[in-house]
């Protein structure tokens, strides 16, 4: 029994810390909406683009979200009813229901006619993606070309700039502020080869007490005690996964 425990005790422990820290990709469904092939993703309330250019960005968006399995929206307007950029676009993706899985993962543009201002606003794993720096420097590469009033310009920078982070990958000990709860988000990533590392050394430990243990026992073990096989059977171990992020 005890050599069971400590199976179990270690093979829990390390689909635990492959869950927790590893990079490991996770597949699931959808658990938001379901995408039809006629879904709008660009909405020009502010009628800055013309139907070419709106027909450009939403075939553009379409391959971004199946390259990426995130959402991609770009949005104008001319009037936001007294909100603020950031209160708009946050309003705007949660009213209609924006988002792919269960951390809603996914980016908005907004093009704010009223206040004069862009604004990107990554939502669930996408924050690992596109951290302040980097749409700080899509922002930066859109302003000259606004500044121009060339809007479709603008949103090009915005999609290319999202393909162009993804690309990059997450970066290593990046981190999200919450400026409302004042938590910071650590992320945290170990490679392949290190997961592997760490499983291999996991099992020479497990094989090396394993050992022990059972040398120990034969060891203290009375002569006139008859020897019981030792037989493994429907050993199991149940674990939650930790939830995915939410808005």
């Amino acid at each position: 029994m005890r050599i069971i425990k400590l199976f179990s005790g270690i093979l829990i422990f390390l689909i635990s810390v492959l869950l927790l820290f590893g990079n490991m990709p996770v597949a699931y469904a959808m658990q938001n909406q379901e995408h039809s092939g006629n879904e709008v993703r660009v909405y020009d309330d502010a009628g800055l683009f013309t139907a070419d250019e709106k027909a450009e960005f939403e075939t553009t968006i379409q391959s971004m979200k199946k390259e990426m399995n995130m959402d991609v929206v770009i949005v104008t307007s001319d009037n936001t009813s007294g909100k603020t950029a950031k209160e708009y676009a946050e309003n705007f993706y949660i009213e209609r229901n924006f988002g792919v899985g269960s951390d809603y993962r996914g980016a908005l543009f907004l093009i704010d006619m009223d206040n004069r201002e862009m604004y990107i606003l990554p939502v669930g794993k996408m924050n690992r993606f596109l951290t302040d720096n980097r749409w700080n420097a899509i922002l930066d590469d859109a302003y000259n070309q606004i500044s121009q009033g060339d809007y479709a310009a603008c949103a090009r920078t915005y999609l290319s700039g999202v393909t162009k982070y993804y690309r990059a990958g997450i970066p290593g000990g990046q981190y999200n502020y919450n400026s409302d709860t004042g938590e910071i988000s650590v992320y945290r990533n170990i490679e392949w080869y290190e997961a592997a590392m760490a499983i291999l050394v996991a099992i020479a430990i497990a094989a090396a007490v394993c050992g022990g243990v059972k040398s120990q026992y034969s060891m203290t073990k009375r002569e006139e005690e008859p020897l019981t096989p030792f037989l493994l059977t429907g050993l199991t171990a149940s674990f939650d996964i930790p939830g995915k992020m939410t808005i």
